[in-house]
């Protein structure tokens, strides 16, 4: 939340208060959807080779 907080209040001309909390949101929510698209990928790759091994 801390890095939220810091990311809102550097914009220029805005309001932490009001625009902070979207800016938290959407810092705290990307590593995790980071990470859940890595393991997507990676699922799906180790799917491809698989098929390609048996083919």
């Amino acid at each position: 939340m801390a890095l939220g907080l810091g990311l809102s209040s550097t914009v220029p001309g805005r309001s932490p208060l009001m625009d902070g909390f979207g800016m938290i949101a959407f810092a705290c929510l990307f590593p995790i959807m980071a990470v859940m698209v890595y393991a997507q990928l990676s699922e799906w790759r180790a799917r491809r080779r698989d098929d390609r091994e048996t083919d």
